[in-house]
């Protein structure tokens, strides 16, 4: 016990600190895994040796005899006989495109069987969408054969608003006729089914031979693993995709290079691609390709013409460049940080930077941070110009936090200022209503005979000067760890919130995807109308510097055209239409800040829609009648030398009359100071010097 005899407060346990933590924390634990269990390696051997016999008794009589889509349609897709064809030779990377659906009806469909293996993913003969499509080649022991080791393929309907459905591929390539054959589906995938699609018996022994030796590989490193002790594994995490049973033959063909390339032309920039030397070569030719898919399972097939893709190499030189631009971004966003903070020193130029603005432009350099941290893990190879780019985004977010806080803290006391004035106003009310009412009753007992000394014992009359006095403004103290926690709260809250609104615009269906994106970019691209609207309310100006306004905005606005407007961006997003008005609109706010800084934070606004200010510049009354000249000196409190002014000028024109009223300032609480005096205090302090009451910046 202390000498004051009180005990010490022991610390008080943060609940809602706990639960906001156990919520962040089970948010990150359900994408740990995909909760399905191990499953045993000799299980795994046993239907690997499955597609070992399926494979080794398969015949091209068998498979052309069934009823194949894939090869009736494939003289359609390219006559791949003509002479002087040439193809890329190794088409690892990505195609995107959009799907048209074909009618697949066979007669012997069983459509409840259908029915039940579409499952989830629903489908019209008038139905459209787009795909994104992956896949990597290995070399075989055959050199006319590539392997199509491993890739996925994604189809989204245009109607519908689920994640689509995600195959994965395996197959084989033909570099001497751009022919891929490939054969997906969400789970397990059998080799077998390739052979179906194959378009002669050479080919088909051939490929027969290729997958052989392939699957005897995975059984023998199956094998090395039971060997070493270990007799399970875990199957590999599924993407999200919707539930069906549907099995696809993809038939793949790619359109040749221009007539005037020549295969070494050809060879030696895909050899310049892989290994850079440095050396000199053609302009790349377009990688353009037509895909047809088909199931017979359930009795779909889908038609793409004219499927653009991009090497893997040229795909991760993209990557690096886009990750360079992206690291001098985060670096430029930084420094204009910086450069706003040293711009705004001290609390009263604080007090002229909207919170919102700032705050809206952190959360967005936060989006960008997960964008590009996130898209290093996927992408293993380029992970260290991605991790530089997130870092240099990461740091101007931290910036941006820190400058929040410091803005939280000056502001904050202004808004519990303005509810304690507001609680005031409406306490002094309830004070002058309940007053109205004992005087009623007071004069009513007074004019009704036999009560009134009764009406003398119980309502006394109250002494009007005691009703005038008005009550002190209390202000509550500001608790700066619990409101720089509710900041933090509300900061990650809006993190959730636009994450759960990706989430959403990235299983709605089309329409529904493109209003939400509308609105939100919009609503992004927004961040300084808080600070247009906080210039017009309090009548300040030059709270944010022109230089971070106008770097700001072009550092935003060129990440925002490129992914909404670009066509070949990165992460082959559809260019919206509408994206272009991004630049009038973000240009129109610049121009109305720049303009509020020059004209007036007002200017534009008509003066009966203003809102009402307090004036520091007031005619003020002449208290010393006696003097001679009708001057009156007072001593300003900051310099200590007297205040000159003239009341014979009151009759002069209104032009001088107002020019005489610059040179001093009134306070709201009958304070006089020169102009420039309190000008450079408010820059300070927004506190009267002489009774420290709160000075309003306008």
């Amino acid at each position: 016990m202390d000498a004051g005899g009180e005990r010490p407060v022991p610390p008080q346990f943060n609940r809602a600190g706990f639960y906001f933590f156990l919520l962040m924390f089970s948010l990150m634990m359900m994408g740990s895994g995909d909760g399905r269990p191990f499953v045993d390696v000799e299980d795994v051997i046993r239907n690997v040796e499955a597609e070992q016999w399926t494979l080794g008794n398969a015949s091209f009589a068998n498979a052309s005899a069934k009823a194949n889509v894939v090869v009736e349609k494939k003289r359609t897709l390219f006559d791949v006989s003509q002479p002087q064809a040439h193809f890329y030779q190794n088409v690892t990377g990505f195609f995107r495109g959009s799907w048209t659906a074909m009618d697949a009806t066979l007669p012997e469909t069983n459509w409840t069987q259908v029915k039940t293996a579409r499952g989830e993913f629903t489908y019209t003969q008038e139905s459209m969408g787009r795909f994104n499509m992956y896949f990597t080649l290995e070399a075989t022991d055959d050199e006319d054969i590539n392997l199509v080791s491993e890739g996925y393929l994604r189809l989204r309907n245009r109607e519908r608003s689920d994640a689509g459905i995600v195959l994965n591929l395996v197959g084989t390539h033909f570099p001497a006729n751009g022919s891929v054959y490939m054969t997906g589906s969400p789970h397990g995938i059998s080799y077998a089914d390739i052979l179906d699609m194959l378009p002669n018996n050479d080919t088909f022994t051939r490929v027969q031979r290729v997958l052989n030796n392939t699957v005897q590989r995975s059984k023998d490193a199956l094998e090395d693993m039971i060997q070493h002790g270990q007799h399970s594994i875990n199957p590999d995490e599924g993407s999200m995709t919707v539930d069906t049973e549907c099995t696809f033959q993809v038939m793949m063909q790619l359109q040749p290079v221009p007539p005037s390339t020549k295969l070494s032309q050809l060879l030696d920039y895909e050899l310049e691609l892989l290994n850079p030397q440095g050396i000199s070569t053609i302009r790349p030719p377009p990688l353009i390709s037509d895909i047809l898919l088909f199931s017979s399972n359930c009795a779909i097939a889908f038609e793409s013409r004219d499927a653009k893709g991009v090497k893997i190499e040229k795909y991760y030189n993209k990557a690096i460049k886009f990750a360079a631009m992206g690291t001098l971004s985060g670096i430029l966003s930084t420094f204009l940080m910086i450069h706003q903070t040293e711009y705004t020193p001290t609390p009263s130029s604080l007090s002229k930077v909207s919170y919102w603005s700032f705050a809206m432009q952190t959360i967005i350099d936060t989006y960008v941070f997960l964008l590009y941290f996130t898209t290093g893990l996927v992408l293993e190879k380029v992970f260290l110009p991605f991790g530089a780019a997130a870092f240099g985004y990461i740091v101007a977010s931290g910036f941006g936090l820190k400058y929040l806080m410091l803005i939280w803290r000056i502001q904050r006391p202004e808004v519990l200022r303005q509810r304690a004035v507001a609680q005031a106003a409406a306490e002094a009310a309830r004070q002058e209503a309940s007053n109205a009412r004992r005087s009623w009753l007071v004069s009513r007992a007074r004019n009704t005979p036999g009560i009134e000394s009764q009406s003398q014992e119980v309502l006394p009359i109250v002494n009007p000067q005691a009703q005038a006095r008005p009550r002190p403004l209390v202000i509550p103290e500001m608790d700066e760890r619990r409101e720089l926690l509710l900041l933090y709260y509300r900061f990650y809250a809006t993190l959730l919130f636009g994450l759960f609104l990706l989430y959403q615009t990235a299983t709605a269906s089309k329409s529904v995807s493109d209003i939400i994106t509308f609105i939100t970019t919009f609503l992004a691209y927004s961040y300084w109308v808080p600070q247009i609207y906080r210039n017009i309310s309090r009548g300040s100006r030059r709270g944010v510097s022109l230089t971070v306004v106008v770097g700001n905005s072009i550092l935003r606005l060129s990440s925002g055209l490129y992914f909404l407007a670009c066509p070949e961006n990165l992460m082959g997003y559809e260019p919206k239409p509408w994206a272009i008005l991004l630049v009038p609109y973000v240009g129109l706010q610049v121009l109305i800040l720049a303009a509020q800084d020059y004209l007036g934070p007002r200017f534009f606004i008509p003066s009966r829609y203003l809102p009402p200010t307090y004036n520091y510049h007031p005619n003020l009354p002449s208290s010393d009648a006696e003097s001679a000249d009708g001057t009156v000196n007072r001593d300003c409190a900051i310099c200590m030398l007297p205040i000159e002014i003239d009341h014979q000028r009151s009759s002069a024109p209104a032009g001088l009359a107002v020019l005489q009223r610059t040179g001093y300032m009134v306070t709201p609480c009958c304070h006089i100071f020169h102009t420039e005096c309190l000008e450079r205090w408010m820059r300070v302090k927004l506190e009267c010097p002489i009774c420290r009451a709160f000075l309003p910046s306008s």
